[in-house]
């Protein structure tokens, strides 16, 4: 499957749509219903160096609905394409592409909340597949489906004592698939977290947590407690402290695994006039080992900019591994640019470890007040540090052009280009262009 076939550049578009009638649905949060349903009809040309080549017709579909209230929420929202290969010697499977359904309720009192959620995702896991859990970069194909249920409730939320509790069960199941990483699995959560507010400038806090995961055939539980204490040091520094008791526990083909050992934190976030100065430092037992983290990061507002950056360093098993992060969004009178670099550090289903670095970058220009081009590129590379998984490194860049036709019509257009690498397989490239309608219909009561 071709990675910008699968939604790179056209899908960018329907997602820009369906943003927008996020948007409009998102302004019935000051009460009220609003339900908005959106369809882009596209003509697709892809080129993947396979069988998938050729014209495509493509539909995407959006619905959102919300009703608010000044005690509840509740929402549905869901998303899906619709394709046809017209091409005679395209292998372009028809029907819904890449469902997606989310639903939500919430219930709330000066004191109390409740939030139930409900998702489900089919995914094409193809080259442009990110892992939504791991943040993983996967060059395979197949299918994933995802299906996720949670709870939380919160108390005392302006009373000396509250917290939260949190239950959650994430189910994955692949077809297709050949890389390890991607596998049927089951992970359920649960947490508790209690806050004692011992006078307006120190809390005590507590908390404790499961993570069950069974995998095909290793299954790994971490149980974790932990205590600490919250105080403002003067009115701008604040500072939190927590020492607690983890284990991790790992069955795998027959044997068991475990770590367990004391766990530390301890931060520092300084209030300035324009942004914030952080730093912390952690120590927390893996299924790998011990793994401590510093980090130190700062943010600043700007006038029409935010900037924000961090430094770190984490240590495991005898090695060091530098960490950073970068972010920087300027907004112009008919202009707006966003940048974002990163590295960081990934832990899998299977246990292996791996470094991630990705680089994004993405520009908006208002040319007229009714057309716009948005330009964007995007890099990613994961580099392992343990395990067999392979190397991988993705590149992608893409252009969009709209234009507003009427009140509830637009037109947009657009073409991307990606390649992908990894250390067992030979470079490919994929190109895809696109040219399409948009339109938004509303109901508001």
């Amino acid at each position: 499957m071709g990675q910008v076939r699968r939604g790179a550049v056209a899908s960018a578009a329907l997602w820009g749509l369906l943003g927008s009638a996020a948007g409009q649905a998102q302004e019935a949060e000051n009460g009220g219903f609003l339900a908005t349903f959106s369809i882009s009809p596209q003509l697709v040309y892809s080129d993947d160096g396979g069988n998938e080549d050729g014209l495509i017709a493509r539909t995407g579909l959006g619905l959102a609905i919300r009703d608010i209230t000044t005690s509840r929420q509740f929402f549905v929202e869901a998303t899906g394409r619709l394709e046809e290969g017209l091409s005679s010697d395209a292998d372009t499977p028809s029907g819904i592409d890449e469902p997606r359904f989310e639903l939500g309720y919430s219930f709330g009192t000066r004191e109390t909340e409740i939030d139930l959620t409900a998702s489900y995702a089919e995914r094409d896991v193809d080259d442009t597949f990110v892992d939504p859990e791991t943040s993983f970069l996967i060059l395979d194909e197949g299918t994933r489906r995802d299906l996720s249920l949670g709870l939380a409730v919160a108390f005392g939320l302006e009373s000396p004592f509250g917290g939260t509790f949190t239950l959650s069960r994430f189910d994955t199941r692949v077809d297709g698939t050949t890389d390890d990483r991607l596998q049927d699995s089951t992970t359920n959560r649960a947490g508790l977290s209690l806050r004692f507010q011992l006078d307006p400038r120190i809390a005590l806090t507590t908390a404790g947590s499961v993570v069950d995961l069974d995998g095909n055939d290793r299954d790994r539980r971490s149980e974790r407690v932990s205590t600490g204490l919250e105080f403002a040091v003067t009115p701008t520094l604040n500072a939190d402290t927590s020492v607690g008791y983890e284990r991790v526990t790992v069955d795998e083909d027959g044997e068991r695994d475990v770590d367990d050992g004391a766990t530390f934190g301890i931060g520092l976030s300084k209030a300035q006039p324009r942004g914030e100065l952080t730093g912390r430092l952690t120590s927390d037992v893996t299924e790998n080992g011990r793994r401590t983290q510093v980090n130190f990061g700062q943010n600043i507002d700007f006038p029409t900019a935010t900037l924000a950056y961090g430094l770190g360093i984490v240590y495991e098993n005898d090695d060091f591994a530098p960490l950073f992060s970068l972010s920087y969004a300027q907004e112009l009178a008919r202009s707006e640019l966003n940048v974002s670099l990163r590295q960081y550090y990934l832990t899998d289903i299977e246990g292996d470890e791996t470094i991630s670095t990705t680089l994004s970058a993405s520009v908006t220009r208002e040319l007229t007040p009714v057309d716009f081009v948005t330009g964007a590129i995007s890099l990613q590379d994961t580099a392992v540090q343990s395990g067999d998984a392979d190397d991988a490194r993705r590149t992608a860049f893409d252009v969009t052009y709209s234009r507003v036709l009427t009140q509830d019509w637009s037109l947009v257009s657009g073409a991307g280009y990606s390649k992908n690498d990894r250390d067992v397989a030979e470079d490919d490239t994929d190109s895809e262009v696109f040219v399409g309608l948009q339109r938004t219909f509303s109901w508001r009561r």
